[in-house]
């Protein structure tokens, strides 16, 4: 295949044929936002930001430090999830068994 390069004030003009074919493309992939199901996707918790870096931070790490900073991340954050559901389990019981105690 052979490499075609052309400097910036010598680029042809577009032939009518690219040019119909481009904007059927541009008209096919076209769609209105209210179109896109998100429904499938989470939302955003405390912990999505609380693990959160910096692009600063992410462009000065290796390659093998984001690897593990994002394991390392990933565990923290189902850690923190398992706490939290295990908390809200805590405070179900303590409900019931304030229930139960006030109808003896």
């Amino acid at each position: 295949m052979n490499v075609v390069r052309y400097k910036e004030n010598e680029i042809p003009p577009l032939t009518p044929d690219y040019e119909a074919k481009a904007k059927a493309l541009a008209e096919r992939l076209a769609i209105d936002d209210s179109g896109i199901d998100c429904s499938d996707i989470p939302e955003l918790d405390e912990f999505d930001f609380k693990y959160a870096i910096t692009r600063t931070e992410y462009q000065a790490m290796s390659k093998s430090e984001r690897n593990e900073y994002f394991h390392a991340a990933l565990a923290a954050k189902e850690a923190d999830r398992a706490a939290k559901k295990a908390q809200q389990e805590v405070e179900r019981a303590i409900v019931k068994a304030r229930h139960l105690a006030r109808q003896t």
